[in-house]
C-alpha cells in the first residue's frame, strides 16, 4: 500500500503456476480472484466453495470458465489493493467459529465479501500443489471417477 501498487499477489513456495497466470489473472479485471488451487493433502479437492460463511460446500462440478466462489485459498489469489483500504485490520487471521479453526484465507475471503467485494476463480490458470505428487487436475479427476465408481478415493 505504501508504494502505491494496483495489485498483490499471492504465490506460495510450494506451488508450480503457467507462466502466463499473472497476465491471465490481470486480464478479468476483478477485485479479487484466484488460479484453480487444489488441496496438497487427500482428498486434492480444488479450494473452490459456495455457500454461507462457515456452512460452505464444495464446488463440484468446477464450471469451465470464470465462477464467482463464497472463498478460495491464497495459493495463488489476485487482489486489487483498494480492496485492503476497505477492510479491517488485520486482513488475514485464522479465526475459531463455533470451536471449528477457519484458515486466514477463507476468513479473508468471509471479510471481503462482508464488505460487497466479490470472489472469482479462473479454472483455466490451473496450478500444481507439490506435496508427494503433484495435485493437479489430472489426479482430482482420476479421484472424482474413483468416487463416483464407490471407491474412497486414495485411502490415505
Amino acid at each position: 500500500l505504501e508504494m502505491d501498487c494496483t495489485h498483490l499477489i499471492f504465490l506460495d513456495a510450494d506451488m508450480v503456476y503457467p507462466r502466463d497466470t499473472i497476465t491471465k489473472l490481470v486480464v478479468h479485471d476483478k477485485e479479487i480472484v484466484g488460479a484453480l488451487t487444489f488441496k496438497r493433502c487427500p482428498d486434492f479437492n480444488p479450494l473452490c466453495f459456495s455457500g454461507e460463511p462457515f456452512k460452505m460446500t464444495q464446488i463440484d462440478p468446477i464450471p469451465e470458465e470464470l465462477f464467482e466462489v463464497t472463498a478460495t485459498g491464497t495459493g495463488c489469489l489476485m487482489i486489487k489493493t483498494h480492496v485492503f483500504e476497505n477492510l479491517d485490520y488485520p486482513w488475514f487471521e485464522f479465526v475459531n467459529h463455533e470451536g471449528n479453526l477457519v484458515g486466514e484465507d477463507i476468513n479473508f475471503c468471509y471479510n471481503a465479501r462482508e464488505k460487497g467485494f466479490k470472489v472469482y476463480v479462473d479454472p483455466n490458470v490451473r496450478t500444481e500443489h507439490l506435496s508427494q505428487t503433484r495435485v493437479n487436475w489430472n489426479l482430482y479427476q482420476i479421484q472424482k471417477g474413483l468416487k463416483k465408481q464407490g471407491h474412497q478415493g486414495f485411502g490415505f
